[in-house]
């Protein structure tokens, strides 16, 4: 997986500051892409723990957690 800072101190630069509003995030926001372009999970702002929320995301998109040993 890799990870991008967009704006300052970050290593990306929104020139035209379009990114937020495209994604439907504020600044402080993120974004999860999968690698054929689809946005998997976004959080408009900071949430309140950052690492629990990507957690609970990636769990999500991996179909693990709550449903991880479930058969269909």
């Amino acid at each position: 997986m890799e990870a991008h800072l967009l704006g300052t101190p970050g290593e990306l630069a929104d020139r035209d500051e379009r990114f937020a509003d495209s994604y439907g995030v504020r600044a402080e926001g993120a974004v999860l892409v999968r690698p054929d372009g689809f946005v998997g999970w976004r959080n408009r702002g900071r949430p309140r723990d950052p690492a629990d929320a990507l957690t609970h995301a990636l769990e999500s998109l991996l179909v693990r957690g709550a449903y991880a040993g479930r058969s269909t």
